[in-house]
């Protein structure tokens, strides 16, 4: 009696593809979801009634010195009706994007109304 020997494919490299396909895979993932080690990181969230309040008199006399600049994170359209001579926008939206073109060496003062 003669055996006939069949042409099945060889599950062992089609498994060992797929693993390897899979292991390609979780690794771009990773990569992807890990910060960049030169992008800044957020601070964290400190509480509302933990949040110094900048009075007036010592914010203008600041910013009359070149030492503050003057945030409004409102809407562009609020903006344009009234804003602080001066100050620089950017909406809230879009702080996270673009807070690295403020000088960092002067002290920001955000105002929202």
């Amino acid at each position: 009696m003669q055996t006939t020997k069949t042409n099945r494919p060889k599950i062992g490299p089609i498994l060992l593809i797929t693993f390897g396909l899979i292991l390609i895979a979780a690794t771009l993932f990773l990569l992807q979801s890990i910060e960049n080690p030169g992008a800044p990181t957020a601070a964290p969230l400190t509480p509302v009634d933990q949040i110094s309040r900048v009075n007036l008199t010592d914010s203008k006399l600041a910013f009359d010195n070149n030492a503050a600049i003057f945030l409004d994170v409102r809407s562009r359209p609020s903006f344009e009706i009234g804003r602080i001579k001066g100050a620089i926008n950017i909406p809230l939206a879009e702080l996270e994007t673009h807070y690295s073109e403020l000088d960092s060496q002067k002290w920001i003062i955000p105002y929202c109304t």
